[in-house]
């Protein structure tokens, strides 16, 4: 009897998530106005934070492009351009040339495939070269 509660309470969750998953990709207004806001936020903290909370940020944008993938993060664009470009530790360099590589924009690939040409810094020249792949 307890397995074919089981069985039952599973084919029960089971449909359920497929049919929740149909109309998954409509966002509300309101969670709309939360990304945009998130993307605000995530843009201006990309050009005031230095140190280990900047990982943090760059991460946080990947993960919003990669959840979001219809998200245009076009505010981000232009301050992980600059980490790349300026910033004197090369793993941040990489991190914001990553970020750059899943945000596809297109002003962002060719700055990652610049730093794969013109970078002082041999990993970073050579990891950008496979990502602007």
């Amino acid at each position: 009897m307890k397995s074919l509660m089981f069985f039952a309470a599973a084919i029960l969750v089971w449909s359920t998530a497929a049919f929740a998953g149909e109309g998954g990709n409509t966002r509300t207004e309101r969670q709309n106005a939360i990304l945009d806001a998130a993307e605000m936020n995530l843009a201006l903290t990309l050009k005031k934070v230095e140190g280990d909370f900047l990982e943090s940020v760059i991460a946080s944008v990947a993960d919003i492009k990669r959840s979001y993938s219809d998200k245009d993060m076009n505010l981000v664009v232009i301050p992980l351009m600059k980490i790349l470009r300026n910033h004197p530790d090369s793993n941040f360099r990489i991190l914001a040339a990553m970020a750059l590589r899943d945000i596809g924009h297109d002003v962002g690939v060719f700055a990652v495939k610049e730093a794969a040409r013109f970078d002082n810094n041999k990993t970073v020249r050579h990891i950008c070269l496979h990502m602007a792949r």
